[in-house]
């Protein structure tokens, strides 16, 4: 079996944000959920990630303390 290697990183630019709003809401559609939805409820010590594991970001994940 192949090794997989999975890189997280912060969501920085506009198009992470839809990537991470689209893939989001393909997760969990009961609760989509859009880039402008995103930006209105930022807060400071919020985190959102991409994971990228062979093809570009594969999943998100929020993260806020």
């Amino acid at each position: 079996m192949g090794e997989t290697t999975i890189a997280l990183r912060p969501v920085e630019s506009e198009r992470d944000l839809e990537d991470w709003a689209r893939l989001k809401s393909a997760v969990v559609p009961n609760e989509p959920v859009t880039p402008e939805q995103l930006r209105a409820t930022d807060r400071d010590g919020r985190l959102l990630l991409l994971a990228e594991a062979g093809m570009p970001k594969c999943r998100c994940r929020a993260r806020s303390r």
